[in-house]
């Protein structure tokens, strides 16, 4: 009995030693390869993201300058929580009627089916 328990724990170790080792090789095969591509991240993109984020930024400043040049007015500042408000106050003013009126301003704009005059 104890010389089956001494090969099943010997089988069982030998088992997970194998395990232990592929793991291992997988993890070095990984942090290799996740070296690499840090070192392609840092000589490669960093440089060129720096790059635009430069040139974008001298473009928005031309923008900003020609827009100033021509006499074009800054938009008007925008309220905080803006793009959660205005649904809402949309939402509301549909529910208060303003439907009607907004179907009967593009019934008078975009031409559709007549209706019979009575």
């Amino acid at each position: 009995m104890t010389l089956g328990i001494a090969i099943v724990a010997l089988v069982l170790a030998v088992g997970c030693g194998a395990g232990w080792w592929r793991t291992e090789r997988r993890l070095v095969g990984l942090e290799r390869r996740t070296a690499m591509l840090e070192g392609a991240l840092h000589d490669r993109v960093l440089p060129d993201l720096d790059r635009s984020v430069r040139r974008s930024e001298a473009a928005v400043d031309a923008a900003l300058e020609v827009r100033r040049a021509v006499g074009i007015e800054d938009p008007p500042p925008r309220l905080a929580g803006e793009r959660i408000t205005g649904p809402l106050v949309r939402a509301v003013a549909v529910g208060a009627g303003a439907r009607r009126v907004l179907q009967r301003l593009a019934a008078d704009l975009v031409p559709g089916p007549r209706r019979r005059q009575r």
